[in-house]
């Protein structure tokens, strides 16, 4: 099996479930919070996206991300750097509401751009490290190796993708 569908595969699978857990969510669900300071679902899809974002078009390939090319940050109303990393409570309730259909698109855009650059990857290109990682800017430099980022992503996506079917199970068991 080529390295490419071991990436693919598991962010495609993520991203159906999360489509069916998205569907019929009212805008209150989207924003609903199992306790004070939690996160929403509306908060995690949009980071779903937004990392994917980040380390396949931003760190592995260089270019600037579709949040900032495609004007994604004006329609959520969010600043051309939030990505989530070090935001607090009150920065995730105070998030701007957005559509499902919004995140979707946004989401959408992100995975075919994602999937290019996934697709012309070669097997050399997997060691290769770039300067900083989009994450903690405090991290060590260089960042990881591209087949690092890669297989972060499709556990963090799995792991966001779990948490958003968790909180529509406690909203519609």
């Amino acid at each position: 099996m080529d390295f490419r569908d071991l990436v693919k595969g598991p962010l495609e699978e993520y991203k159906a479930h999360l489509g069916r857990a998205l569907e019929g969510l009212s805008g209150a669900d989207l924003r609903w919070q199992p306790k004070p300071g939690a996160t929403h679902i509306q908060w995690l899809s949009w980071q779903i996206a937004r990392l994917e974002d980040r380390w396949v078009i931003g760190y592995i390939r260089g270019d600037e991300e579709v949040w900032v090319a495609r004007g994604w940050y004006e329609a959520f109303r969010l600043s051309r750097d939030a990505w989530g990393y070090g935001m607090t409570a009150d920065e995730v309730v105070g998030m701007p509401t957005v559509s499902v259909e919004q995140l979707r698109s946004y989401h959408e855009e992100v995975r075919a751009a994602g999937f290019e650059i996934i697709d012309s990857l070669t097997e050399a290109d997997l060691e290769t490290a770039h300067s900083e990682a989009p994450r903690n800017p405090d991290a060590p430099k260089p960042g990881p190796p591209v087949a690092r980022a890669l297989a972060h992503l499709v556990a963090q996506q799995g792991q966001y993708t779990g948490n958003v079917r968790f909180i529509r199970g406690l909203l519609h068991p």
